[in-house]
């Protein structure tokens, strides 16, 4: 660990006493700790014991060489602000190990007590919401990116952050479009199967069962809207090449399904 004098040099920590001092006095009265505190997932009730632990000098104001010296003695508390600091602290080594750090850090905002004024505890889905920051009811890449940083502590780079959001992002996007082919685009689908010694495919109504873009005549054929709809003339009805992918948005149901693995 740097020494209390590095420590006090680091323009990462006198920016992070500058966005708690919100009026810019130069120290910090117990309402703006709080406001940084809780902001931070910690309970408000606990503000008054660490506040007079900052005060070594006891005169009811913490000044910035305080509040450097006791987020450099360390604590649980100490931890939940300084891991978002660049150069302090390792972050986590492997995207397992930044998902597991992830839903650590959402459980421990699910069993949070209640907010002041409110009688019922954080649940699952609030911590979600909180997470979905512009109310889409799903969660982006870039959502995560700033969950990761706010919540677990540490700007991750961009390929782990990759890794993290496709382990909760299991979800597939839209199935293959499918069109209803003519009986003697049947036959000739049928035919060509044969050629190839393989078991020609089985039709319900005109559509085929499983994957028979290498019997078509024309296998790069995609299909365009050509009704009347203006907003649909152009796009794509029928490709038989698409493949399913992730759709790179978390549901609840997913995020809720990679806490309950990690626990």
């Amino acid at each position: 660990m740097s020494s209390l004098e590095e420590w006090v040099k680091m323009d990462s920590l006198f920016a992070l006493f500058k966005r708690c001092d919100v009026d810019d006095s130069g120290t910090l009265s117990r309402g703006e700790l709080r406001s940084a505190l809780v902001s931070c997932g910690m309970r408000s009730a606990d503000v008054d014991t660490i506040y007079k632990a900052m005060d070594s000098n006891h005169d009811g104001q913490i000044n910035y060489k305080e509040f450097v010296s006791w987020l450099h003695k360390g604590s649980a508390e100490a931890d939940r602000l300084v891991k978002p600091i660049a150069g302090i602290g390792s972050g986590p080594k492997s995207p397992e190990e930044a998902l597991m750090e992830l839903m650590e850090s959402v459980n421990e905002m699910k069993d949070a007590p209640p907010p002041e004024g409110s009688k019922r505890a954080p649940s699952l889905k609030d911590v979600f919401k909180k997470l979905d920051t512009n109310g889409s009811g799903k969660i982006s890449m870039s959502e995560l990116k700033a969950a990761m940083k706010s919540v677990v502590g540490y700007d991750i780079d961009a390929d782990m952050l990759k890794d993290v959001f496709a382990m909760i992002d299991t979800q597939k996007g839209k199935k293959k479009k499918l069109k209803r082919l003519s009986e003697e685009e049947q036959q000739e689908v049928i035919e060509a199967a044969i050629e190839k010694g393989i078991e020609p495919p089985r039709f319900q109504d005109g559509i085929a069962e499983g994957d028979i873009s290498a019997f078509l005549r024309v296998p790069h054929e995609r299909v365009m809207y050509s009704g009347n709809d203006e907003k649909k003339r152009g796009k794509i009805v029928y490709d038989p090449h698409f493949e399913p992918s992730r759709d790179y948005e978390i549901t609840f149901k997913e995020f809720k399904a990679a806490f309950d693995a990690a626990f």
